[in-house]
């Protein structure tokens, strides 16, 4: 409970957050008075030797009074692995949303010698064919 906006008022909130691990697997879900959240995290260990390998996928749902609001992401990252004295890192990302607005995101780091990082990253606008940020 919190102040509201007009004087002598009370706004109501509410969180739960729930959290699973198990296996490879960490799930998480948060609800709240205004949406609802939900979050799986897969590091199989079939694809973690000697490299770290994370898959991700989300979805967030907003309620509106005419319409439900959504965005879901799926994402993989992976690296670590030696080649010589750089590590690399590599991420893909996929986001959409209600409004069928995409776009993928493509990031990587190179470490040299855990001093030196050389890192470049590419939001790509699915929807219009172009890159948004380079």
């Amino acid at each position: 409970m919190s102040r509201g906006k007009t004087e002598g008022s009370f706004d109501y909130k509410q969180k739960i957050e729930l959290k699973r691990h198990e296996g490879e697997f960490d799930l998480k879900w948060v609800a709240t008075n205004k949406d609802y959240e939900v979050e799986a995290d897969w590091a199989p260990k079939d694809l973690n030797d000697g490299i770290a390998t994370n898959l991700v996928a989300g979805l967030k749902m907003t309620p509106k009074a005419d319409t439900m609001e959504w965005s879901a992401n799926a994402e993989v990252h992976t690296g670590g692995f030696d080649m010589g004295p750089v590590k690399p890192h590599v991420g893909l990302i996929f986001n959409t949303n209600h409004k069928s607005e995409h776009e993928v995101t493509i990031n990587e780091n190179l470490v040299y010698e855990k001093d030196i990082n050389v890192a470049s990253s590419t939001v790509i606008n699915v929807n219009d064919k172009s890159i948004d940020s380079a």
